[in-house]
């Protein structure tokens, strides 16, 4: 056996076990967003679809107050449930937000924004 194998092999898994731990976190913060769909489908209910809501919003302040990602489409989501709820101003900007966040999705988000522009209120932009 050559002298300096042992050794050679011991670095070689120090450093497998050191990038291992280096490995970075979830890419994104799904927080409650799961449970917010769930609770959407099956509770039609007034009470049910606000908690789902907070959960929701839930999510993207958690996500942004760690600063890790929201996952796609939760802003886009979270703007139609504020545009049904009134809040157009709040649900425009969602959409931008977005939009800046993930670029691909931007035709449909400048598609939802001139609907809003449009000046339909209520329903679906």
């Amino acid at each position: 056996m050559m002298p300096g194998l042992p050794r050679a092999f011991a670095l070689l898994v120090c450093l497998q076990l050191a990038a291992c731990a280096a490995t970075p976190g979830p890419l994104f913060s799904w927080g409650q967003y799961q449970e917010s769909l769930y609770r959407r489908s099956t509770d039609p209910t007034a009470e049910g679809q606000q908690a789902a809501f907070l959960m929701v919003e839930r999510t993207i302040r958690e996500a942004e107050a760690r600063q890790l990602r929201v996952p796609p489409g939760v802003y886009a989501d979270y703007g139609l449930l504020l545009f049904k709820q009134g809040r157009v101003e709040d649900a425009a900007q969602c959409f931008r937000r977005e939009a800046e966040t993930f670029p691909e999705s931007e035709p449909l988000m400048q598609r939802l924004l001139s609907r809003i522009d449009g000046g339909e209120k209520g329903g679906t932009p």
